[in-house]
């Protein structure tokens, strides 16, 4: 923690900023930032993980951002070892990649782990310090954290937690999270669902207050489960508004296609 430090307004302006580095381009994600990417289920929230952190570990563009390249680590809560091994081999396979970044990019499938707990920070501090992460994936919230995701106290313990870890890489590790959207929400008197922006997320709107980037995964085109579009919910960081994105998820060979 930083010792405080208070100083005058002029010094505050005299202070000359360190140049920021972003992950992503265009502010959408820079170095030591938080971005959740929230949506229903089977909205290939996984999958679009797993494409950022190959992307980023790659030096690659993610999407219609670029990318510096960073080691990254992805924590699976959902998948077993062995499924995480086939969703990697349907990935490399259908990108035609002939070798993986080994050097930047490292999974752990089947994890149970807690992040809002002594024990289960201190797991993750030290993984981040062996493989010198730089970018933390964890998908996805619901699994990675023992606490009431309606519970603002216990919302607060994750995200402190997540400050803590976030010093263990100077500008700072940046941690992208993958997390479910609530029920949804009707207006019986208009007939219609009600949209929250980034508040669908599911949970304690410390979640959302705290992160800097909101990326909502959804099925824009009922009846088509996959046609995705990506919309940016929140972008703080960022200087212009992101554009919305849609893309079809192809099954066999496993990639995403633009929609025009």
């Amino acid at each position: 923690m930083s010792p405080l430090n208070p100083q005058t307004v002029q010094q505050l302006l005299d202070w000359k900023a360190p140049p920021r580095q972003d992950v992503l381009a265009y502010g959408i994600l820079p170095a030591g930032a938080v971005m959740f990417l929230y949506g229903e289920y089977d909205t290939r929230k996984s999958w679009l993980a797993m494409d950022m952190g190959y992307s980023i570990a790659s030096g690659i563009p993610w999407l219609c951002y670029p990318s510096k390249q960073r080691r990254v680590l992805l924590l699976d809560g959902e998948l077993t070892k062995e499924q995480s091994q086939d969703r990697w081999k349907a990935y490399q396979v259908g990108h035609s990649i002939q070798s993986l970044p080994s050097s930047c990019l490292y999974t752990a499938a089947g994890v149970e782990l807690s992040i809002d707990t002594f024990q289960g920070m201190t797991e993750l501090a030290n993984a981040i310090q062996a493989q010198q992460a730089e970018v933390v994936i964890l998908d996805n919230l619901y699994t990675l954290m023992a606490g009431d995701l309606n519970n603002n106290t216990a919302a607060k313990l994750f995200i402190t937690n997540c400050r803590r870890l976030r010093t263990l890489h100077n500008p700072g590790v940046t941690f992208v999270i993958v997390h479910h959207s609530h029920q949804p929400t009707y207006d019986f008197a208009r007939g219609k669902q009600v949209k929250l922006r980034a508040f669908e997320m599911f949970g304690s709107s410390f979640f959302t207050n705290w992160a800097d980037t909101i990326m909502e995964v959804s099925h824009e085109i009922p009846g088509i489960t996959d046609t995705i579009t990506l919309t940016p919910q929140k972008y703080r960081l960022a200087p212009a508004v992101p554009p919305v994105m849609q893309f079809n998820f192809s099954r066999n060979p496993v990639g995403f296609d633009w929609l025009i």
